[in-house]
């Protein structure tokens, strides 16, 4: 403590630090993050993961405060869309509370209504979420490579003789080291070319690949998978009639069974009806092992979460909210 009081210079009380570590909900005042934010630089908190406003965005920043910005301009949709295309959270964690902060979303913003707003936050979350699991080129499996691929190949890089033609191994060895050692495809029955706005099937699917998830880290997967969850709901609730319908589509049957794997309290044995409507989507090489990746998965998110100060109910009685807020109007004649 006396070490944060000399880098804080006297700026974050014993009463602020108190605040913070209790069980009360207090909304911490930016300028008391942004000198925690300095403390951590001079800890030594240094990398890509922490920036000089990282616990600022976390706690005040994200994807909502910027789409909901003050602005002069009357007609704000196409600003909507620029806004959203440029932001970029810091980490899994800032996308992680953007996706529960987008599945909350329902107020409207200059003349754009609310489900738009919502559709808009969320195809953002789904593109960023693309760019780290998508089969071709993930980002997040070149950084899970690199390590090996300088172990296998010793340090050394690899070159192709440009004159020649390349052995088909060496090609496909070359696209691994460029592009990442990702999930087997014919195992978890994603095609390369999966959509962003899909690609919640793929992070759903990942447990179906036990070799590839026993090496990676699932409590980076089972955020995202959660991240991905909330964001589908965010953006398919705004066609609900099509998409979250009473008909099992595949938008619907898929929340369910991320739902049921990581937000619910039930044992996951005992939804097998919830998670196998979801897997009967796609046509992945499902096994026994799933079920005990899906198990620990929940665990590794049910931590994580707990550190940060909330439960999987929690975030269902958000998405019951905005179901609440924006319910299905059925009129006479009409069945979905």
């Amino acid at each position: 403590m006396a070490c944060l009081n000399r880098e804080g210079q006297g700026s974050i009380t014993e009463r602020t630090w108190q605040s913070w570590l209790s069980k009360s909900q207090v909304a911490p005042q930016p300028g008391k993050l942004e000198i925690l934010d300095r403390l951590a630089s001079h800890l030594g908190r240094e990398g890509p993961a922490y920036s000089e406003s990282y616990y600022r965005d976390a706690a005040c920043g994200g994807l909502a405060e910027r789409l909901f910005a003050p602005t002069k301009v009357r007609t704000v949709g196409n600003l909507l869309f620029e806004r959203a295309a440029a932001y970029e959270p810091q980490s899994a964690l800032h996308l992680h509370l953007d996706a529960i902060d987008v599945a909350a979303m329902t107020t409207g913003f200059g003349d754009v209504v609310g489900s738009v707003v919502r559709r808009i936050a969320a195809a953002r979350l789904l593109e960023i979420l693309h760019s780290r699991w998508n089969p071709r080129s993930g980002r997040l499996y070149r950084e899970w490579s690199k390590g090996a691929s300088l172990r296998w190949l010793g340090g050394e890089p690899l070159s192709l003789e440009v004159d020649q033609r390349p052995n088909a191994f060496e090609v496909l060895l070359d696209r691994m080291l460029r592009f990442g050692f990702g999930p087997n495809s014919q195992t978890v029955g994603i095609a390369e070319d999966l959509p962003a706005e899909q690609i919640y099937k793929l992070l759903f699917a990942l447990a179906a690949d036990a070799q590839f998830l026993t090496v990676r880290g699932l409590e980076v997967w089972a955020m995202d998978a959660v991240s991905a969850a909330l964001a589908l709901f965010a953006y398919a609730w705004t066609t609900k009639y099509e998409t979250f319908s009473i008909r099992p589509t595949p938008e619907r049957c898929i929340y369910s069974a991320l739902e049921a794997v990581f937000l619910r309290e039930e044992p996951i044995a005992s939804l097998e009806w919830d998670i196998g409507i979801g897997m009967e989507q796609i046509p992945a090489k499902w096994n026994a092992h799933c079920w005990r990746t899906f198990e620990l998965g929940r665990e590794a998110y049910g931590t994580m979460s707990a550190r940060l100060g909330f439960s999987g109910g929690e975030l269902r009685e958000i998405v019951a909210e905005t179901m609440s807020a924006e319910p299905h109007q059925y009129h006479a004649g009409r069945l979905d």
